[in-house]
């Protein structure tokens, strides 16, 4: 997406219809795997036969698709058996491996010839594009990514070299780990003994925001805990500032609301919408989904998007249709 504008290519460096079922996609020239192979066509149509092979996925959205041929190195051709509007906006969950690494480590299994698709290799490592690549991975210990210096979309000045995500630790290995400097982020509820603990430490800093209005309905939380530098805002559901009304009109309102009011905490903070990394929604009706999407893709429609998960319940505070918390950046 683009600037909300519409699709921009990615991996790709443009496509047409040759007619109403027939794209055709050109890859980008340089294009490097992990490994240091070169992406080309074929790795986009091993890609596909992939998905639909093992029936994973986003492989539902690609049921019109008849074939997917590499007309040469850099061409793609996608043929379906309708026009199918949704088929370029759809490719952006069609995920391109690195069809000799994966073929390379692969082992019997469920695929006849393909064995098992790479499917065990795959669980430990990565075979994709990206900024970053995975070099080491326990599910039940931690994930070190490192920087990929063939990404051929370059890296921010700020980026750091390697990011270690760790698994099932708790909050007091969490505590021990941010005073020793070797821990940024954590999106685990922390118990007020251990906030305690570490506002003592001097090489911790822990702030507490609560907005004029909020300090006058007087919740028992603050809008928002400043760990060093992250930014951990409350639930907002869509209620007025300093009220307990909801804004009328349904789930799309609703999400806009909630998210101008972490927009306002974030602003009072001296931080932005910007920053925003991570979002989790929670819904009281998971039926809300795609109409609470549409206003959450336009709120972010300018700005990089943050990762999310969502869930729904069964009932939100005030007896809203949704509440928002983020994590953001203190910048």
């Amino acid at each position: 997406l683009k600037n909300g504008a519409g699709l921009a290519p990615h991996l790709a460096s443009g496509w047409e219809y040759a007619d109403s079922t027939t794209l055709n996609v050109t890859l980008r020239d340089g294009i490097k795997f992990h490994s240091g192979n070169t992406l080309d066509a074929d790795d986009v149509v091993y890609s596909f036969n992939r998905l639909m092979d093992m029936g994973q996925g986003f492989s539902f959205l690609f049921g019109t698709v008849e074939s997917v041929t590499a007309l040469d190195s850099k061409t793609v051709q996608i043929k379906t058996s309708e026009p199918f509007a949704p088929l370029v906006a759809s490719l952006m969950r069609l995920a391109i491996a690195d069809k000799d690494d994966v073929q390379a480590n692969t082992v019997d299994g469920n695929y006849g010839d393909n064995g098992d698709y790479g499917e065990a290799y795959l669980l430990t490592t990565s075979a994709g594009t990206g900024a970053y690549k995975i070099t080491q991975h326990d599910p039940n210990v931690k994930t070190v990514l490192t920087k990929n210096n063939d990404y051929f979309l370059g890296h921010n000045a700020k980026a750091p070299d390697e990011v270690i995500i760790k698994y099932s630790v708790e909050a007091a290995t969490i505590k021990t780990l941010l005073v020793r400097g070797e821990h940024e982020i954590s999106s685990m509820w922390l118990p007020n003994e251990v906030l305690a603990a570490l506002e003592k430490e001097d090489s911790v800093d822990i702030a507490y925001f609560t907005s004029i209005g909020s300090e006058k309905l007087g919740f028992p939380f603050s809008d928002a805990t400043i760990v060093d530098n992250i930014i951990y805002v409350s639930g907002q559901v869509g209620n007025f500032p300093g009220t307990t009304e909801l804004i009328s009109g349904g789930i799309e309102p609703e999400t806009t609301q909630a998210l101008n009011n972490i927009k306002s905490i974030l602003n009072q903070i001296g931080s932005s919408a910007d920053n925003i990394f991570k979002c989790l929604c929670m819904l009281s009706d998971i039926d809300d989904y795609s109409e609470m999407n549409k206003a959450y893709r336009m709120f972010f429609e300018e700005s990089e998007k943050p990762s999310r998960s969502t869930f729904a319940g069964s009932g939100l505070a005030l007896n809203a249709k949704i509440e928002i918390e983020c994590w953001a950046v203190n910048k």
